[in-house]
């Protein structure tokens, strides 16, 4: 079998004409050549091939795409949560009741989880319908979609944004007033010269020193498979003991949160850590993709931020979740700490583990999936072996249930992380 697969390119360059040219080159030009030839119409925004095959549909189904909320009257509180929490204004106040306006639902989740009546329902989103049909070139499999419906949401393209912005306040100000991720990315640049100018300010000289290297080396580390902070990684003969200070120096000041492995996911996960192994996040994302030289291009891009760079800026961002819901903290804290787990036996590692408290009484793993691709046999094999009450796996796909483990997205995960583990909300 051949296959051709046109993947991407910019609007109304005729990316959908060249498809059924073709078409009807694979049929060898000839009408009802095509028995062995089948024609895909997979764009996610504009399916429009059929206007030029003119297909005769022989099957139909319901296309469904995400969720939408639906508030129950009868459950129904009016406590208004829910319209404090939409940020796309679709929950909309009619007289004395609350109601979701379907063309502005993203199908996010937030307030279906966040919710404290439970009023609210996130069924399926049904968004057209898609077909198998027959046209004068062979076979073809294509979705009409409703008007105003997409598949894909902006809420990840805002998640994207906020990956490469990050969230320290000037540079967030310098894109919001400009709306040019490269005015973010100065002031990044500015931040880290203005960190490495501030190492000798407060260490001497030979500190000093120790600490750029370390501060340098933590993207270095992020960016391998397990993310394991390797002091090799600041030069080859180097040792834990020379360069500890440093590290601690950073964790101090707050440019660093380091995550310890833990031995066993039994509670409290601080008795079993193991703090010759351990991993070390940044303050900010936007800082690592900085360090990273990650370009503004991949705001733009569907798969590039998330391919490249090995799913650290996703980890990253999960990272700065779970410190921001008070969850975990720096060695101030020593009572909230970053943890992850490793099952020495198989090798497999769980990103995060997070001690439970009433609502989840036993430690919570949370695996961080870069893309849409569900598959987490890390997790799911924590989950057969441990049986936790809760388990999340948080990714760039709509919200579901696997069995015990929550799909989360990876921009709800914040506010599902404060109601169901925090317990804050």
């Amino acid at each position: 079998m051949r296959e051709i697969v046109v993947i991407s390119g910019k609007g109304g360059t005729g990316k959908t004409s060249m498809c059924a040219a073709l078409a009807h080159l694979a049929s060898g030009g000839k009408l009802d050549a095509g028995k062995n030839i089948v024609i895909c119409d997979l764009d996610v925004d504009a399916p429009d091939l059929h206007l030029l095959l003119s297909p005769a549909p022989r099957r139909r189904e319901s296309f469904v795409s995400g969720n939408e909320a639906e508030i129950s009257p009868e459950i129904c509180i009016r406590c208004g949560k829910c319209a404090g929490l939409c940020k796309f204004d679709a929950v909309l106040r009619e007289e004395d009741a609350f109601v979701i306006d379907s063309m502005r639902c993203e199908g996010c989740g937030v307030c279906f989880h966040l919710c404290p009546a439970g009023a609210i329902a996130f069924p399926e989103r049904e968004c057209g319908e898609w077909y198998i049909s027959d046209t004068r070139f062979g076979v073809m499999a294509h979705a009409l979609l409703n008007p105003g419906q997409e598949n894909s949401g902006r809420l990840v393209s805002l998640l994207k944004q906020y990956l490469f912005v990050g969230g320290m306040p000037e540079a967030v100000l310098a894109f919001a007033e400009t709306a040019d991720p490269n005015a973010a990315r100065r002031v990044h640049n500015d931040l880290l010269r203005s960190y490495n100018a501030d190492f000798s300010k407060y260490a001497d000289d030979a500190l000093a020193e120790r600490i750029r290297r370390v501060w340098r080396a933590v993207p270095a580390n992020l960016a391998k498979e397990n993310r394991k902070f390797m002091f090799s990684k600041i030069r080859e003969s180097a040792r834990a003991r020379e360069y500890e200070d440093a590290l601690q120096w950073l964790a101090d000041t707050s440019l660093v949160c380091p995550s310890t492995c833990v031995s066993a996911p039994e509670p409290p996960l601080i008795s079993h850590e193991d703090e010759s192994v351990f991993k070390v996040y940044l303050l900010d994302v936007g800082l690592l993709g900085a360090m990273n030289n990650v370009a503004a291009r991949t705001i733009l891009d569907d798969e590039v931020l998330f391919s490249s760079f090995k799913g650290a800026l996703a980890e990253q961002f999960a990272a700065q979740e779970i410190l921001a819901c008070g969850q975990a903290g720096n060695g101030l804290d020593a009572g909230g700490k970053l943890h992850y787990f490793v099952n020495q036996a198989t090798r497999t590692e769980i990103d995060f583990i997070v001690d439970g408290n009433a609502l989840a009484p036993q430690p919570v793993p949370i695996e961080v999936k870069a893309g849409v691709n569900l598959q987490a046999k890390s997790l799911s094999a924590f989950v057969r072996k441990y049986q936790p009450p809760l388990a999340v796996r948080t990714s760039l796909a709509h919200p579901s249930q696997d069995g015990i483990i929550e799909d989360v997205p990876l921009y709800a995960l914040g506010a599902y992380f404060q109601k169901n583990i925090a317990g804050k909300l």
